[in-house]
């Protein structure tokens, strides 16, 4: 079974000169909340180190799949078998 989202891509680019002063970096409370998976690619929206260049809409069709208890899981990073 497949789930088929529109997601929004945005790139970004080195603000240059970089400034002096570097982000926060998250604190570990931010860092265990429930349901994160893990540090994003993409810099915050308010760090002054990147500017957003180009954001599109892009198509993506995620396999959707079980886990050992029955749950849906929805992972992009999934590829389907085969056999599927």
């Amino acid at each position: 079974m497949f789930v088929e989202v529109i997601v929004r891509v945005t790139t970004y680019a080195r603000a240059c000169p970089q400034p002096d002063e570097p982000a926060a970096r998250p604190t570990a409370v931010e860092s265990e909340l429930t349901g994160v998976v893990g540090p994003s690619c993409a810099p915050p929206d308010a760090d002054p180190r990147w500017v957003a260049a180009e954001a599109s809409w892009v198509r993506m069709t995620v396999p959707i799949t079980r886990d050992d208890d029955g749950h849906l899981v929805v992972d992009p990073h999934l590829r389907p078998t085969d056999s599927s």
